[in-house]
C-alpha cells in the first residue's frame, strides 16, 4: 500500500478506521493544558500535529496525544521533534 496518500501516525502507519480524532477542546481536557499551551508547544515540535479536515476544521490524532502524554515534552521533542519538523516543511512546499 502507499502510504503517502494516506495520512499517519507519528509512527507512520495510515489512520485506522478505528482511531479516534480529538478536538482541541478534548486535549485540553484530557490533557490538563490550555488551548493557548496546546499551540505553544506545537510551535516547538513538542506536541503532535493537528490535521485538517474541512476548512478550519482541525484535529488530533487519539495515538499521537497518546503517545505524547506517555513522554515529556523534551523527550517527545527528541524523538519526533525531526519529524514532524520535516512534515511541516514538506506540506508547506
Amino acid at each position: 500500500m502507499d502510504t503517502k496518500k494516506y495520512r499517519t501516525t507519528l509512527l507512520g502507519e495510515p489512520i485506522s478506521e478505528s482511531e479516534k480524532f480529538l478536538r482541541a477542546k478534548d486535549i485540553t481536557e484530557l490533557c490538563c493544558i490550555s488551548r493557548a499551551m496546546i499551540y505553544k508547544l506545537m510551535a516547538a515540535n513538542k506536541f503532535p500535529p493537528s490535521h485538517r479536515i474541512a476548512g478550519d476544521r482541525v484535529f488530533w490524532l487519539a495515538t499521537d496525544i497518546n503517545i505524547w502524554r506517555s513522554m515529556t515534552p523534551e523527550h517527545f521533542h527528541n524523538q519526533f521533534g525531526d519529524q514532524i519538523k520535516a512534515q511541516a516543511e514538506g506540506a508547506a512546499a
